[in-house]
This record gives structure tokens, C-alpha cells and sequence, in this order.
């Protein structure tokens, strides 16, 4: 389910770009491309963008390999508790900020049923979490940079 963009670059012209996705094994294929230089890029829910993977297509090319990665950035995660140290299923964690290259992040969990969540895709940057859940104060911890994977969050009982 990796989307994948097969752009031209260069000559000839005549070529469009093409935009598939990859089966259950992680393939994708694409068939009568005309030859020349082509940019791939693959792309994926919270995964970091990658700089696109330049490729050419000699004319007498009968099949072509590309090998991409997807990057999971870092990690802000952890774990959700009580007072009393029973740890929350079903909390809702919410962080929200801006990596150092400024772009704006934004990305959200429910806790599982051990309190735990992960969520990846950041890049190092300013963070702020929001935990909530029904019966609960919110709590929001602020001045996480990315790469926090063993947070523990208390949320008292209003």
C-alpha cells in the first residue's frame, strides 16, 4: 500500500508520470516506459519524505530494479497512567509542533489496552502532547524534541 510516483525528467518528452502502489510484498511494477531519466519516490502515511531516487531507462531494458526505503523518523511514545499507577486504554494522545526544518506536524493514537502508544514520522523540532480521556483531567506536556520513547503520562481523575 506504498504509494509510488514514476516522474520523467529530461528527454524526450512525450512521457507522463505514473502512480502506483506497492502489493502485499512490498512490489510495484509498471510497464512500456519509454526510455530516459525517471525520479521515484514512495510515500507512506507518517513516514518521512525521502529525496527522490534518480533512475534511467536504457533503451534495450527488459526489466529494472529499484530498491526504496521508507524512514520512520523518530518516535514520540510511551505509556499513559492513573495516580495510582494503573495504566489508561482507550486515552487519546495528541502531538502536535514544528520540526526544525519548519515543517508542521501533527499526528494522533489511542492508547492500547496496556496504556501504551507510539507514534512516528518526526524529525527533531519543538512538540507539544495533549493526553486525554473521559473522567480525566487533559494533561499536555510541552518541549519534547522527537525521539521521547519512554514517556509515562499521569492523568488525574477531575
Amino acid at each position: 500500500g506504498v504509494d509510488v510516483q514514476l516522474k520523467p525528467t529530461g528527454s524526450p518528452g512525450g512521457r507522463t508520470t505514473r502512480k502506483l502502489k506497492t502489493d502485499g510484498e512490498g512490489r510495484f511494477e509498471s510497464y512500456e516506459l519509454i526510455p530516459g531519466d525517471w525520479i521515484v519516490t514512495a510515500t507512506h502515511g507518517a513516514f518521512l519524505k525521502l529525496e527522490p531516487h534518480r533512475r534511467p531507462l536504457e533503451k534495450d531494458a527488459d526489466k529494472v530494479s529499484v530498491k526504496l526505503y521508507l524512514d520512520p523518523g523518530l518516535v514520540i511514545g510511551g505509556i499513559v497512567t492513573t495516580e495510582d499507577g494503573a495504566r489508561l486504554a482507550k486515552a487519546s494522545v495528541l502531538v502536535t509542533g514544528r520540526s526544525a526544518s519548519g515543517s508542521w506536524k501533527k499526528r494522533w493514537a489511542t492508547t492500547d489496552g496496556q496504556g501504551r502508544f507510539r507514534l512516528t514520522g518526526f524529525e527533531r523540532g519543538t512538540y507539544t502532547l495533549l493526553a486525554r480521556r473521559s473522567g480525566y483531567r487533559n494533561r499536555r506536556v510541552k518541549e519534547l524534541y522527537g525521539g521521547e520513547e519512554s514517556l509515562r503520562v499521569l492523568l488525574k481523575k477531575r
